[in-house]
């Protein structure tokens, strides 16, 4: 079953319609819903919250019976959404906790990549999404071999500005990367 399509994922998000809190999908499936068509199974489901609506998702959660659980590099905020009374087979929701003001999105990897929150939240298929070149930028500076082909199916997606502010955040990042197999 495609994971964007399992129940667990549809109650997930709609109890995140009805929260105050702001949070978008990012990663893969974020790609794909900008694509408006899935051309491989997500082995997960990555979302982003603000960090300032934490308190109130982790209380919307609760009440539906999930919890989040930290995980991995506590500088990033990273989470797991875990199962009631604990994490009982591996439901695989990665949450990252966002830092945000009111002007724009900044890459977390280096912050002085930032992008206007008018062009960084985007709705797709219903759904809000990290721009799809955001989530590029991460992809791309990961290079495993999944990101590029996602990459390479999405880039020729983007307008050219959105092809150019990657290039250049790729390179205001310091991120060693050819982008030569990018067409403009």
């Amino acid at each position: 079953m495609n994971l964007w399509t399992d129940p667990r994922t549809r109650t997930l998000v709609s109890t995140l319609e009805g929260a105050t809190a702001r949070w978008a999908v990012q990663g893969g499936t974020a790609l794909m819903l900008f694509a408006g068509h899935f051309w491989r199974r997500p082995s997960d489901l990555d979302l982003v919250i603000f960090c300032e609506d934490s308190a109130r998702l982790d209380q919307v959660l609760e009440a539906h019976g999930a919890r989040l659980v930290r995980v991995g590099d506590a500088g990033f905020r990273n989470f797991q959404l875990g199962g009631p009374r604990g994490n009982r087979g591996r439901y695989p929701i990665d949450i990252t906790l966002m830092e945000a003001d009111s002007s724009a999105w900044r890459w977390r990897r280096a912050p002085s990549v930032e992008l206007r929150w008018e062009d960084a939240i985007r709705m797709s298929l219903g759904t809000p999404i990290l721009a799809p070149q955001a989530v590029l930028l991460s992809k791309l500076a990961r290079a495993d071999t999944q990101d590029i082909a996602d990459a390479h199916m999405v880039w020729p997606l983007l307008d050219a500005s959105s092809r150019l502010w990657v290039r250049r955040a790729i390179s205001a990042a310091g991120v060693d990367l050819d982008l030569g197999a990018f067409a403009e």
